[in-house]
């Protein structure tokens, strides 16, 4: 994981209204607390594959076999998969305890928001959860979407994976319709939030992307929106620490 800086810069036009104003800065607030769901999901999800690797939580895991070369999301799978686990007090504490050393770095502050047209807003943030949904914002926006266009036949030549290949077609503009933007942002929301490097599955995000939360990524995607995404520094992963991941 890594903390990181971003600028969103939005042109609100000549004479923005005050409520237009309002209506930006709350679809960012609900972008950013959809972000801070999602990282807290992942976060508990790694917890949990942690404390079942190190296996001193007590006996009731006793007999489950953790075979070498198991797939990361399986087993987590098996894990949450039964209320087992959290009926032992011994394995909720692990779990606990790494939220608990998470909490600080993952609170997102705004290090300065400014509208003297365009809005600005500066945040710092760590975790990977935020980043991911702000890199989607980005390139779903009308000046990427030209760029997008010219990379698409370069993309499909290096023969990319086929999810791939598609959510570059649709941000290139091919499907332009609403029905279309809308699926479109969404599968590449999901697609890149649930890929094999976070421990988040696609039914994660299906619950926590709620109507309004899908209104306001809409919105700010259609802006006149600029997103410079810089990494900070490196953080140790809670399951690298111990020497656990894979």
């Amino acid at each position: 994981m890594a903390r990181y800086t971003a600028s969103l810069r939005i042109d609100m036009g000549p004479q923005a209204s005050f409520g237009a104003l309002s209506a930006a800065v709350a679809d960012l607030e609900n972008i950013v607390g959809f972000a801070s769901r999602v990282q807290a999901r992942i976060d508990r999800n790694d917890a949990a594959y942690s404390a079942l690797r190190r296996r001193d939580f007590g006996p009731i895991f006793d007999d489950f076999d953790i075979a070498p070369g198991f797939v990361r999301r399986e087993l987590l799978a098996a894990l949450l998969s039964s209320d087992l686990a959290f009926r032992s007090p011994s394995f909720e504490r692990l779990v606990e305890e790494r939220l608990a050393a998470l909490a600080d770095d993952r609170t997102v502050r705004v290090v300065r928001l400014l509208y003297l047209n365009p809005l600005d807003l500066n945040i710092s943030f760590g975790g990977d959860g935020l980043a991911r949904i702000l890199e989607v914002i980005r390139d779903w926006t009308p000046a990427r979407r030209e760029a997008a266009a010219r990379a698409r036949q370069a993309e499909a030549a290096a023969d990319e994976a086929e999810a791939d290949a598609r959510a570059a077609e649709v941000r290139a503009g091919i499907y332009e319709d609403e029905r279309a933007f809308r699926k479109g942002l969404q599968d590449d929301l999901r697609r890149r939030l649930a890929s094999g490097d976070l421990r988040l599955s696609g039914e994660d995000v299906q619950g926590l992307l709620t109507a309004e939360i899908q209104r306001s990524l809409e919105a700010v995607a259609k802006a006149d929106v600029v997103i410079d995404l810089a990494v900070e520094d490196a953080v140790e992963d809670i399951a690298d620490e111990e020497g656990l991941a894979e």
